[in-house]
């Protein structure tokens, strides 16, 4: 399995053997609430860098879909409220489609899932599980980047793989969202 995985930390890119994967990419995640401050700062990052955007409401992830710069669309569930009528899991199936027509992957953030613990931990899960299908359903490319900041958090490609898998993935589908073109 040639899998890579994307940090926040350029020293973690050496690490990529200890952690079965063929190649650890530092990156950055642009985390802007305005379309307009998210757009210039795509501009200013295009052809520099790979451009990586942190999910907000839905009508900003749809907006920023359509950006012709942009590279993935990285999930923050960690931002997300629940309520007793509607789950939201910051995607729906209009989201999914725009991305895979412009053939834009969304990224499934590990660092949100490891971060949490108990009920807020599984709640998260029920979302992602809910994201795959509507992904699969979609024909989206979905990808699992951890976004550590230590070595702490890495986790080893075939865990990640493991988890793929329990959250409801086919295999085809696990293997595809660790191997990212680069």
């Amino acid at each position: 399995m040639k899998a890579i995985d994307f940090v926040l930390n350029k020293n973690l890119e050496k690490k990529a053997g200890k952690y079965n994967f063929s190649k650890i990419l530092a990156v950055e995640i642009i985390d802007e609430r305005e379309m307009n401050k998210a757009r210039s700062v795509i501009d200013k990052k295009f052809g520099t860098e790979k451009i990586f955007v942190l999910s907000q409401d839905d009508s900003f992830n749809r907006k920023i879909l359509e950006h012709k710069k942009l590279d993935a669309l990285v999930l923050a569930d960690s931002k997300l409220k629940r309520s007793l009528r509607h789950e939201n899991s910051s995607l729906n199936h209009v989201i999914c489609k725009i991305a895979a027509d412009k053939k834009k992957p969304i990224i499934i953030n590990l660092s949100d899932i490891l971060a949490k613990k108990g009920k807020e931990r599984a709640g998260i899960l029920e979302k992602l599980r809910q994201n795959i299908k509507l992904c699969k359903k979609a024909r989206t490319k979905l990808f699992v980047a951890s976004f550590a900041k230590t070595e702490k958090k890495l986790r080893d490609a075939y865990d990640i793989f493991s988890l793929c898998i329990s959250l409801g993935m086919p295999t085809d589908m696990a293997k595809s969202a660790l191997e990212k073109s680069s």
